[in-house]
């Protein structure tokens, strides 16, 4: 792990909580997807009992990671990895939003905008 992440971990490598913030979403579910080999594709029931290793929401954590483009899903419910990984693109474009929102905490403490 990096020390990036490692807070987000126990020394058990269970994930204490899912991270807000966008590029250290991305490094956990990195982390956990690198479990996964790039050459296998993962029936739901398999991939959970991984997941599960990590954190009980597996669906959470199955989600995030088609939705940021770490795993792919067929119609049957079996899931791969992406070769192309372009979540890295997806931080990218992200990122600039992330600094707005850490701009907009520091001018307006006392608001509600959310920064974990």
């Amino acid at each position: 792990m990096t020390e990036q992440i490692d807070q987000f971990f126990r020394p058990d490598g269970t994930l204490i909580s899912i991270p807000v913030k966008l590029h250290k979403k991305l490094a956990v579910l990195r982390h956990i997807a690198s479990e996964l080999s790039p050459d296998t594709k993962y029936p739901e029931k398999q991939l959970n009992e991984i997941i599960a290793k990590y954190h009980p929401d597996t669906a959470a954590l199955r989600r995030y990671m088609i939705e940021y483009r770490i795993l792919e899903r067929d119609g049957e419910s079996v899931y791969w990895v992406i070769q192309n990984d372009i979540s890295e693109a997806m931080l990218s474009k992200f990122a600039s939003s992330e600094v707005l929102l850490e701009s907009l905490q520091a001018t307006c403490p006392n608001s509600q905008l959310s920064d974990q």
